[in-house]
């Protein structure tokens, strides 16, 4: 578990510890009070993302604020999610459609879960579920 192995190496090597994860060099914050001082006193080090080459060849990248490089665009795109889309209004607005998808995605695991318990479907065969 990767979670107790790297609280394991903050009581060994302290609150902040750099990892190579393959060939990226990796930093870890291990206690709210170093990620507190990190974001408060050093955020622009590093708030630039890697951007891997599958993004870059078709800009998926600049459609998403999670992806985007930081700068100016990005901060036009966190301004509109805030200020237009993740208002309460517009959550509130979203309500019945929200409920629509989770009843939808309920039947369809219900309806899935009576295919494989009945032994028919192509999903209970691909998945090997039949026994």
């Amino acid at each position: 578990m990767p979670h107790r192995t790297l609280a394991g190496l903050k009581q060994q090597y302290g609150p902040v510890i750099w990892l190579k994860l393959g060939s990226t060099n990796t930093m870890a914050i291990l206690t709210a009070k170093a990620a507190t001082e990190l974001f408060k006193n050093h955020d622009l080090s590093f708030a630039e993302r890697t951007i891997i080459e599958t993004s870059r060849s078709h800009d998926y990248y600049l459609g998403s604020v999670a992806l985007a490089p930081y700068g100016s665009y990005w901060r036009v795109l966190r301004r509109i999610c805030t200020v237009e889309m993740l208002t309460n209004k517009r959550i509130n607005e979203t309500v019945p459609i929200r409920r629509k998808c989770i009843k939808d995605l309920l039947k369809w695991i219900e309806n899935e879960a009576d295919m494989v318990k009945d032994g028919r479907g192509i999903q209970a065969h691909a998945h090997g579920l039949i026994y």
